[in-house]
């Protein structure tokens, strides 16, 4: 699929927004970008042996939905060019 220049933009500061969006873990509350980069060095040291326990689950994500099935209908009825 191609994203025209403002599509991009969007679909950017979307992520960027829920990214640094904040959550409780470990009795602290963190941006989901330090929560993910931990989760990654705790995957790192499981394969490598480090860690012998893997605790991918917490902290749980929640969302509401923004969407209704007329919309969700209507975005996948669009038709891509390439």
């Amino acid at each position: 699929m191609k994203l025209r220049a403002y599509g991009t933009r969007k679909i950017t500061s979307e992520l960027n927004a829920w990214l640094n969006k904040a959550v409780n873990y470990q009795e602290k509350e963190v941006s989901w970008n330090y929560v993910i980069f931990l989760k990654t060095r705790e995957l790192a040291h499981h394969l490598i042996g480090k860690k012998k326990s893997l605790d991918l689950v917490s902290p749980k994500y929640q969302t509401e939905r923004q969407d209704s099935d007329e919309v969700r209908k209507k975005i996948q009825s669009i038709t891509y060019t390439q």
